[in-house]
């Protein structure tokens, strides 16, 4: 199996996934709308559905969404003494609600999300980490909320591209670098977070622009395009 669907099957321990359609399984069975998928159906549907195809065959239910989400913001504030000593309710809760808010609208990324919470937790932190600094930042810049929910859904999904980079590479350790010449190693999954948010309905082109170039430097030494400059 592909790595995203690896992911999927490996997540259906812990998540409760369910068929959107009836599919067709293995030896003439079938299953109906709503059926809870196992790690074999999953395999089985692995087969004979593209990789794309995930979010439209599947949903989530229970540890999925907005609610969720703003949950596991808490948590994760409440073990960082910096942040923690940083936030206001008052200042900065209509920008959490706001952020969070947006997996309402966009519920492939919410199930991506859910995925990527369960499979690779560490860079789910970092998600977190990244979405407390687009709030701080953007209460003491006084963002407006159209600019800071563009810059809340960089930080969503510029990592659920790692749902599509073989695990040998996210696994290996907490910093699993690859090489430029590596077409399927660690830093492709920019492209693969970029190619999702394509087939995803009212994402700018600018946000994929964003998270196609965020492990890019200024001096052209970035990852995986090399851009310097203007570029």
């Amino acid at each position: 199996m592909s790595a995203y669907w690896h992911y999927l099957a490996e997540a259906s321990v812990s998540l409760q996934i369910h068929c959107k359609e009836t599919i067709n399984g293995e030896d003439g069975m079938v299953f109906t709308a709503g059926h809870e998928a196992d790690s074999d159906l999953i395999e089985a549907c692995s087969q004979r559905h593209a990789t794309t195809d995930i979010e439209t065959l599947f949903y989530i239910t229970g540890e999925c969404g907005e609610e969720h989400l703003a949950e596991d913001l808490k948590l994760f504030l409440q073990s960082v003494r910096t942040f923690n000593a940083l936030y206001c309710p008052v200042d900065h809760n209509h920008f959490l609600k706001l952020g969070c808010d947006l997996l309402n609208t966009h519920s492939e990324i919410a199930f991506r999300l859910a995925i990527l919470k369960v499979c690779l937790p560490f860079e789910y932190s970092r998600t977190l980490f990244c979405l407390w600094l687009s709030i701080f930042e953007s209460e003491e810049s006084g963002r407006s909320d159209e600019d800071f929910e563009g810059l809340f859904l960089c930080g969503l999904c510029h990592d659920l591209g790692l749902l599509d980079v073989n695990p040998h590479f996210t696994r290996q350790d907490h910093d699993p670098r690859s090489s430029k010449d590596d077409v399927d190693g660690y830093y492709s999954h920019v492209d693969y977070s970029a190619q999702f948010l394509k087939r995803c309905k009212d994402v700018p082109a600018k946000i994929i622009r964003s998270i196609e170039q965020h492990h890019e430097n200024m001096d052209g030494t970035g990852y995986p395009y090399g851009k310097s400059g203007n570029q």
